[in-house]
């Protein structure tokens, strides 16, 4: 992960740092508003988030003064020391990549949260990542169970492989030059695990 960081502690509890874009921290929507201004835009962070940024646990963060440049940008906090995600202790292992994550507990259940865009969580949905406000097609900023039992997970560049219990392989989201071994495409995307062939 490029800009955050995952890990699962003795106890069997997960934690997540880092910037809060995408929903990656995977505790949560971050803003409750976001309006375009000069020169900074004008956001409201949700209660949840807003408690962890007054805690001192995450700090607020602007990326640029400039229109522009920002147009298109959120403006997520840093959450400088770890947040857990949920309640769970019985995580066993997690994955990353710099938009999304994946963490399997001691069932052999797959959950994904993170950027959406191209369907890498599994949900089914995708959307756009640009909407002013975040929705649940575009990012999952939760924990979402993926359909199927695994072993192992690969999160890629706007896609996802899987290692089923059964030691099969599936892949759902953007297939970037065919990787994944499946035709999702960007406007047609995997939005649920493809059973790859081989």
């Amino acid at each position: 992960m490029n800009s955050n960081s995952c890990g699962i502690k003795e106890d069997g509890t997960l934690w997540c740092w880092g910037i809060a874009e995408w929903g990656i921290i995977g505790i949560g929507d971050v803003f409750e508003s976001y309006e375009i201004g000069t020169p900074k835009d004008i956001v409201a962070y949700t209660p949840q988030f807003q408690q962890l940024i007054d805690d001192g646990l995450c700090e607020a963060q602007f990326y640029s003064e400039d229109k522009q440049a920002s147009q298109k940008r959120r403006y997520p906090p840093v959450c400088t020391h770890p947040v857990q995600v949920g309640e769970a202790s019985n995580w066993e292992s997690v994955f990353g990549n710099n938009n999304h994550v994946c963490a399997i507990n001691s069932n052999n259940e797959l959950f994904c949260w993170g950027e959406n865009e191209y369907g890498q969580i599994g949900n089914g949905e995708h959307g756009d990542i640009y909407s002013t406000i975040p929705s649940n097609y575009d990012l999952v900023s939760s924990p979402h169970k993926v359909d199927g039992e695994y072993i192992s997970a690969a999160p890629g560049y706007n896609f996802t492989c899987a290692l089923s219990k059964e030691k099969r392989v599936y892949c759902w989201g953007y297939s970037v030059l065919g990787i994944p071994g499946f035709t999702g495409n960007k406007d047609n995307p995997a939005t649920s695990p493809i059973l790859i062939n081989f």
